[in-house]
Order: structure tokens, then sequence, then C-alpha cells
């Protein structure tokens, strides 16, 4: 997997007990546009979670988006799009270092309109799916996230439209 980009705080020692994830997110596009989930507060993140033990990358990008965007992917049309690696205290343990991999795949839907089975704090932020160009999605996130995912999401994007990287 290409490396994309690595996000350092620095604000860790090597010698803290490590905190590891790897997670995937699925790059969905058509007519110029990409589904996203939109928070109610407005912020976009691309849909996608973490991986379930013994679980592979095609079964999390499937389970995700089904989840999430309440769409189906066709598991033949996964590509690889490249990796952001974070490294960081942890949010909620601090005594700990926090290492993600995050990892970025194109894909292609086959069935649309299904039911969302949203995480409680997903539902308590009110996600939603919608579609949304590239450039309007770094354009409101820039102002507005703060949660590591969405910072994540968002340098990603802006990558993307200014074609830093190539799908």
């Amino acid at each position: 997997m290409k490396l994309l980009k690595i996000l350092d705080s620095g604000n860790y020692t090597e010698d803290m007990p490590l905190i590891y994830k790897q997670t995937v997110r699925a790059v969905i596009l058509r007519n110029g546009k990409m589904v996203m989930q939109r928070s109610r507060s407005g912020e976009y993140k691309i849909p996608g979670g973490g991986l379930e033990k013994g679980e592979d990358i095609p079964t999390a990008l499937y389970r995700e988006v089904l989840e999430e965007a309440g769409m189906r992917i066709d598991r033949t049309s996964i590509k690889e799009i490249g990796e952001i690696v974070e490294l960081r205290c942890d949010i909620f343990e601090t005594e700990k270092k926090f290492e993600r991999h995050t990892y970025y795949y194109l894909c292609e839907v086959t069935e649309e309109g299904l039911p969302l089975t949203l995480t409680k704090s997903e539902q308590e932020q009110g996600f939603t799916c919608v579609w949304e160009t590239p450039t309007m999605i770094y354009e409101y996130n820039k102002t507005v996230c703060t949660s590591p995912n969405t910072v994540r999401d968002t340098i990603f994007i802006k990558m993307l439209t200014e074609k830093e990287i190539c799908l």
C-alpha cells in the first residue's frame, strides 16, 4: 500500500504503551461527487471504520459502507489508493501512544438506499449519507473540523482535489 501521509503530533514517547488500530475508508465517486457521512454540525467524513477481529479488508469495507452509507459495494471493484498513518497520544488514555493506519480504497456500489446502521455516537451526531464534491467537502471541513477522524479525511480530500492522489 502506498504511503500517502504521516500525521505525527510528536506528543508521545516511544516507551509509552501502544494502542494500534487499522481502519478502512471507501472512496465512492459518481459524476464528480463522493459519498460522505455528514454530521448534524456539517462535518464530512468518508464512510469506513475499524477492522473487527479476524476481518479482512474487503469484508470490513463491505460492512462499513453498508452500515454508514446504506450501499453495497462490488467487492471486485476494490482498488488500493493509499494509506495515512497517525501517531499521537491517545485522546482517551493520554499515557498511551496511539498509532492508526487508515487504508483508502476506490470502490463501486451495486445497490443504494438501504437503511443505515449507525453507532450510538454516529446517531447522536446526526450522521446522514450524502453525495458532495471533493472541493466543497474540503472547503467546509477545513473551517470546522476538529476530530482526528475528520482532520485525517480532510487531508486526504485536499490531496485528492490538488491531484496529489491519482485515482
